[in-house]
């Protein structure tokens, strides 16, 4: 798992409890993109109930097309 994942998740955790509930606003805070907010919540399995991502399927970029 990367340091730096698991750092915006330990900030997220902070910045939700303090009483930012949106996740852009947390964002801005720790200076990253709400993507990679979300991101760095990908696999964080049940530790982090604040936030779940699941990574999306491969097949998506066939659908758009």
């Amino acid at each position: 798992m990367s340091h730096k994942r698991a750092f915006i998740r330990q900030q997220f955790a902070i910045e939700h409890h303090s009483g930012k509930a949106r996740h852009r606003d947390i964002a801005e805070t720790l200076q990253n993109s709400e993507g990679e907010l979300i991101a760095a919540h990908v696999g964080a399995g049940h530790e982090e109930p604040l936030m779940r991502a699941i990574r999306l399927q491969a097949v998506w970029p066939i659908c758009l097309s």
